[in-house]
């Protein structure tokens, strides 16, 4: 699994970095042209919001880090099935 910060290291509540999903399609770039994609999980941490989910997804993460996304949720399970549900 390789996994890319979005925000900057230690502060906590930041919103995802403007170059964060051009470093992940980079990423996925280099995973596919070192025909690693299979072997390897590419995920995003840091400014995961219900906004920043689906063009991190665009971008090429696998999976993300979800924390508050998750434990701030009214309902978990639907918060799951929502993220399940979003297109590759």
């Amino acid at each position: 699994m390789l996994t890319l910060l979005g925000t900057r290291i230690g502060v906590k509540g930041q919103d995802l970095a403007a170059e964060a999903p051009d470093r992940l399609r980079e990423a996925e770039k280099m995973l596919v042209s070192g025909r690693a994609e299979r072997r390897i999980i590419l995920a995003a941490d840091g400014g995961i919001r219900e906004h920043t989910v689906p063009e991190l997804r665009r971008a090429g993460a696998q999976t993300i880090v979800m924390g508050s996304l998750a434990f701030g949720a009214k309902d978990l399970g639907q918060r799951m099935a929502w993220v399940h549900g979003l297109p590759d």
